[in-house]
């Protein structure tokens, strides 16, 4: 079994140690599988997203994908640890508020993330949902 397999599998053992994915990930020396790196890039611990970030930069097309994710944080873990430019930082962008949109045109992400987690309603969905 994988070791991220088993991390999430077993996550009430009194083996799990949330720092274990991170030992691993420093540890190994060969690239992760797209897959695994994809349920990384979810991972609610935030030093599990920092080590992938460090050790393995998402593949181009594995960063567009996330980059429709509809939870601002998985956007500004995107945003925080790749450097989103180009194609990536426009789709980014259509993602969001047209209003929002037309005000930040192409300027730097943490403002964009700023608005667009500011503006994110979870109570409204649909809000920010969807491509354009």
């Amino acid at each position: 079994m994988h070791w991220y397999d088993e991390y999430c599998s077993q996550p009430g053992q009194g083996a799990y140690s949330p720092h274990a994915p991170v030992r691993a990930l420093a540890a190994r020396t060969q690239p992760l599988p797209l897959r695994t790196q994809m349920r990384l890039a979810h991972d609610p611990i935030p030093a599990v997203r920092q080590a992938l970030a460090a050790h393995d930069p998402l593949p181009a097309p594995v960063i567009d994908e996330l980059s429709w994710d509809r939870n601002p944080r998985v956007l500004a873990t995107l945003a925080e640890h790749h450097a989103l430019t180009g194609e990536q930082h426009t789709r980014l962008l259509q993602c969001l508020d047209p209003a929002v949109c037309r005000v930040l045109g192409r300027t730097d992400m943490a403002a964009v993330l700023e608005q667009y987690t500011a503006g994110w309603q979870p109570d409204r969905p649909g809000k920010h949902w969807g491509r354009p």
